[in-house]
């Protein structure tokens, strides 16, 4: 097994997968789940949470209804592991994407965006990044600064959501605007050494989204992949 992997799947999950998805979740989170008003929202979560629970529980051995799974006062979850134990994961929504990344490594954070052709992404850039990014991301030709745009801000997402710093330390890092660099951060204020601690990998095959991955720790080689829901369940199985 791949110190880190990342799953993708396209929502709607198929009614056939449903039962067994809904089979995984604690008591706490079906009730969650029956509260969802919108049903795009309730795809979401169960699939998010289905997935994530049947993949913890092949890493750690058990079943997807024992993985000690709690849940932080803003519904953030985190796993109650025993000392000594090490495990981080990441879940994201978008569109009709979800995605779950799981590794044995320090943190981990995981962001999937919807790609939006010609978004004008000028005001978001110069409200959340930093001065130097908004020079870089304006020297960008015109044509490509959407997406540009979209692969910094998973990025960024994907580090905060990493650090558990959230919206609140958006303003507080800066990153590349080049693609494919591992070495993404440049600069975290309050934090120094952050650029020589994290690592960034990016994904680009899925029509329509871009997503990122940002991990605490060594360099090591990360397994995307986008699975359909006809093969999820031996994928929980047999994880390689």
């Amino acid at each position: 097994m791949n110190d880190v992997q990342v799953f993708l799947l396209n929502l709607p999950a198929p009614d056939s997968d449903q039962p067994r998805l809904i089979s995984y979740l604690s008591a706490e989170e079906r009730a969650r789940w029956e509260r969802f008003g919108h049903p795009l929202a309730g795809q979401r979560f169960l699939a998010g949470r289905g997935l994530l629970r049947g993949l913890l529980g092949r890493w750690l051995n058990c079943s997807p209804t024992l993985v000690p799974l709690q849940t932080e006062g803003n519904g953030k979850p985190f796993l109650a592991l025993e000392r000594g134990q090490k495990l981080a994961f990441s879940v994201s929504h978008s569109g009709d994407l979800v995605g779950v990344a799981i590794g044995t490594v320090l943190r981990l954070g995981l962001d999937v965006e919807a790609l939006r052709e010609e978004y004008d992404a000028a005001p978001i850039v110069r409200r959340f990044f930093t001065p130097e990014e908004f020079e870089d991301w304006q020297a960008v030709p015109a044509g490509q600064q959407s997406k540009v745009f979209f692969r910094a801000w998973t990025r960024r997402e994907a580090y905060l959501k990493g650090t558990g710093e959230g919206i609140s330390g958006i303003g507080n890092v800066r990153l590349t605007m080049a693609h494919d660099q591992p070495r993404a951060l440049l600069s975290c204020a309050g934090d120094p050494d952050a650029p020589k601690r994290w690592w960034f990998s990016e994904f680009t095959r899925v029509p329509g989204y871009v997503a990122a991955l940002a991990v605490e720790g060594p360099l090591m080689a990360v397994e995307w992949r986008p699975i359909g829901w006809e093969i999820l369940s031996q994928t929980v199985d047999k994880l390689d």
